[in-house]
């Protein structure tokens, strides 16, 4: 199923304390730098803040402490939704998580995933970004 499928190199770094991270997003196009505010949320919904950074800004600014991650995220396509699928490890510790953002909440009652699944996360927060970072993180900044 992931054999083949495009995929991105994504390299979070959460700063503690806020809702904010910074992203660098590389895949086969080259790199792309991201300041990302997510709003808590319940229901699966989280408002998202994003700006595009130059390389140059996000060295400048993201000197926070914080935790950092990387993941890979594969990219398929499912009739009209993308998913995302990533691939968290370290070590014998791997976990893989599934990710669909929907125009509405009717789309996400209705939808029928395309593969079996062991548990839904969503409001789970033991798999939120800043937690995942925390179980695989590459290194503490700062």
């Amino acid at each position: 199923m992931i054999e083949g499928l495009p995929h991105k190199v994504i390299t979070d770094h959460y700063v503690k304390n806020t809702q904010l991270r910074f992203r660098m997003v590389t895949d086969h196009n080259g790199t792309i730098y991201k300041l990302t505010q997510k709003a808590h949320s319940s229901k699966g919904q989280a408002p998202i803040t994003t700006i595009y950074l130059q390389e140059s800004e996000y060295k400048l600014l993201n000197i926070f402490d914080s935790v950092s991650v990387e993941k890979i995220r594969y990219i398929r396509n499912y009739g009209d939704f993308v998913l995302g699928i990533d691939k968290y490890s370290k070590g014998n510790d791997e976990i893989w998580l599934a990710e669909i953002e929907f125009n509405s909440d009717e789309e996400m009652k209705n939808f029928i995933p395309p593969f079996t699944y062991l548990d839904e996360v969503t409001d789970d927060t033991n798999y939120n970004g800043f937690t995942l970072a925390q179980r695989f993180a590459a290194v503490d900044k700062r």
